[in-house]
């Protein structure tokens, strides 16, 4: 199947010029809390943190990837997080199992993939990144070490 979508999407590309967006999110499926009496709590559900509540969530979290060009959005992966393997990890499997993009393309992402690890996987397959950045990233303007946070003051 990502065979598939890949094929579709860069061929959109490689006929219109336009980019591909590689996009990537993620979500809990809530589920009710387990019962300590419960003897068969739902398999792989997890406390997870919801940005969305502020709080713990109880259920399953999928991280997914769609690319996109030229107005077609195509699902590329959903994938079960489990805790076993790190969002960012699961998000540079994804990078590395991608072809370099026929043309400049772009991947967008929340401020927790704004790490240079996934960057630079995707920067590699022609993928630039567009996301927030957290405060207490590092950057390097002009070569010196700052801190995001205080690099914005001046």
């Amino acid at each position: 199947m990502k065979n598939a979508v890949i094929q579709v999407i860069y061929q959109e590309a490689q006929r219109s010029g336009q980019p591909v967006f590689c996009i990537r999110d993620d979500t809990i499926a809530s589920h009710t809390r387990p019962s300590s009496q419960d003897g068969h709590p739902i398999e792989a559900a997890h406390f997870h943190q919801s940005h969305l509540k502020g709080c713990q969530d109880y259920g399953h979290q999928i991280v997914s990837v769609m690319l996109s060009c030229n107005g077609l959005i195509l699902n590329y992966a959903d994938i079960l997080y489990d805790k076993s393997k790190s969002k960012i990890q699961i998000v540079q499997k994804i990078a590395d199992e991608l072809p370099v993009a026929p043309v400049i393309s772009y991947f967008l992402c929340d401020s927790w993939h704004t790490s240079v690890k996934v960057m630079d996987s995707f920067i590699r397959k022609g993928f630039y990144p567009i996301g927030a950045l957290k405060t207490n990233r590092v950057i390097y303007p002009c070569g010196i070490r700052q801190k995001v946070s205080e690099f914005a003051l001046h």
